[in-house]
């Protein structure tokens, strides 16, 4: 149960960090096309059945005194100093808190009913997260953008080969008239 304790704990974290993006407006609609292929419903289905197989049980899921202490380890001002030195900025833990009332709400619900709510919700932040603009499509920018250079480049080289093929060209009578 640890394991499963820090591994949430991890996701709450990469929740608070700034994510760099460095793409054009043209790259940004390139990627909105590329991702558009998926939906919520395929995303979230994709993601309630992933979050099953990682918490079989109701004891796999985290517990209220784990979160609390996610948001209090984030509120600190040991945290708060870290945060400002590295990213610029103070940690945003109201969605640790967030998380926290939740598990709250859920106090009164039989275990299982538990973890399937906590599941559903967990789904659906992780689907959101995946259909959001993140740095990492400008891989899938780079991929398509590489594939079109290539394109491009096997065009231009053709038309080189072309011109190279009638280059030098042949000297004739009339030129040899001209330069007389």
């Amino acid at each position: 149960m640890a394991s499963v304790d820090s591994s949430c704990h991890m996701t709450m974290i990469e929740q608070t960090k700034p994510r760099a993006r460095i793409v054009t407006r043209h790259q940004d609609d390139i990627a909105a096309r590329l991702m558009s292929n998926l939906d919520l419903k395929t995303v979230l289905k994709q993601e309630k059945e992933r979050l099953h197989r990682l918490h079989p049980t109701p004891d796999d899921i985290p517990g209220c005194f784990s979160l609390f202490d996610d948001y209090v380890s984030c509120a600190v001002i040991r945290s708060q100093i870290k945060s400002i030195y590295r990213y610029g900025e103070r940690p945003q833990c109201s969605p640790k808190f967030e998380e926290f009332k939740f598990c709250m709400t859920l106090k009164s619900l039989h275990p299982e009913e538990r973890r399937e709510a906590w599941i559903n919700r967990r789904a659906e932040w992780w689907a959101n997260k995946r259909l959001d603009k993140s740095s990492e499509d400008v891989w899938d920018i780079r991929e398509w953008v590489n594939h079109s250079l290539e394109q491009v480049l096997e065009a231009e080289l053709h038309k080189t080969r072309q011109h190279l093929q009638s280059f030098p060209r042949p000297i004739t009578e009339d030129m040899l008239k001209t330069m007389d």
